[in-house]
Order: structure tokens, then C-alpha cells, then sequence
């Protein structure tokens, strides 16, 4: 049976070894280095953990094992609150295909909506995961663009697609004339 809830500062071993595992198994899908992620202190991956309201780690857990994480991160302006970028993405291989990622991103989704103060998520993705694309995509996130040269992973340029996803629709201002 798998359990999801929000990570804590006593997840951070687990968290660290997944985040590892997830840039050695995908070094093009994810910004840091193995190295940046080997040298991150204990202190600093509970520091990472303590979830607070503009972020959060969620994770789905199996057996008492760490299986797939997703980050939430929101940026506290006050213009800019209403909108959360989703980061970190990352299935153990043996958990894929069985609904362990969508059932992950479903249940960050609905907690998102149920805050009642985001109506925009936004992720990227490496423009070749077709399986995360293809997730994404059943979810209802759209593209709305495509940066280029996004990160450089040994001289290989990796570029990401942008997506997002409206919980909220609202009507566009109109400006008077």
C-alpha cells in the first residue's frame, strides 16, 4: 500500500538518497550535479524539509521506503502567491508505470486547489521525457513555451518545455479606453 504526505525534517535521509538516486538515474532532467547533491550537509536537507508555506516536498512512500518525490515551491510576493512551480519529479524505476507518479502529482494538484490561493502551476520539463509530457499533459497542463539551452550537463545543451496548468480560470482584465 502506498501512503503520499508532505515530507519533514525527519525525511531528510531518504530525501537525499532519492534526490541522488534521481540525478544520477536522469543527470538531463535535473539541475544539480550529483556532486552539489552529495556535499548537501544533514542540516541543510532537514533545513530543506521543514515544510512552510511557500515550499514543500510531498513524497509517496511504499514499505516504509521512499519511493517518488515532487516539490512545490510559491514565491511569497504578494502578486506573485497565487501561482506554484512544481520541481524535482522523480520515480524509483521500479515504481514506474503502476501510477505511482500521477497518483503523486493528483494528490500536490488537489492539496493546491484546496489551498484556495493558487490558480497557476507551472513546471519544465526536458523536451525529450515523453513519459513526464505525457503525464503532464493528461493532467491538463498545456505548453507555453520552449527555453532553449535551459541547463548545460557536461557541454550537452538540454532544453525544457514550460507547462501550465490553471486551477482557477479567470477572465482576462479589459482595459478601457
Amino acid at each position: 500500500m502506498m501512503k503520499i504526505r508532505a515530507l519533514s525534517a525527519n525525511d531528510a535521509d531518504a530525501f537525499k538518497a532519492l534526490r541522488l538516486e534521481a540525478v544520477q538515474d536522469a543527470p538531463l532532467s535535473f539541475s544539480p550535479s550529483t556532486e552539489e547533491i552529495d556535499s548537501m550537509s544533514a542540516e541543510y536537507c532537514r533545513a530543506q524539509l521543514n515544510a512552510f508555506e511557500y515550499r514543500t516536498v510531498y513524497g509517496a512512500w511504499s514499505r516504509n521506503q521512499l519511493i517518488a518525490i515532487i516539490g512545490v515551491s510559491r514565491d511569497p510576493a504578494k502578486k506573485l502567491r497565487h501561482r506554484a512551480n512544481l520541481w524535482g519529479v522523480y520515480t524509483k524505476p521500479p515504481y514506474r508505470g503502476q501510477g505511482v507518479a500521477r497518483a503523486l502529482l493528483e494528490a500536490v494538484l488537489e492539496a493546491l486547489r484546496a489551498s484556495g490561493d493558487i490558480n497557476t502551476v507551472t513546471l519544465s520539463v526536458n523536451v525529450e521525457n515523453m513519459a513526464a509530457k505525457r503525464l503532464y499533459g493528461s493532467a491538463g497542463f498545456v505548453s507555453f513555451g520552449v527555453q532553449r539551452n535551459a541547463m548545460l550537463v557536461d557541454g550537452l545543451p538540454v532544453h525544457e518545455e514550460h507547462m501550465l496548468l490553471e486551477l482557477v480560470r479567470r477572465p482576462a482584465l479589459q482595459r478601457v479606453a
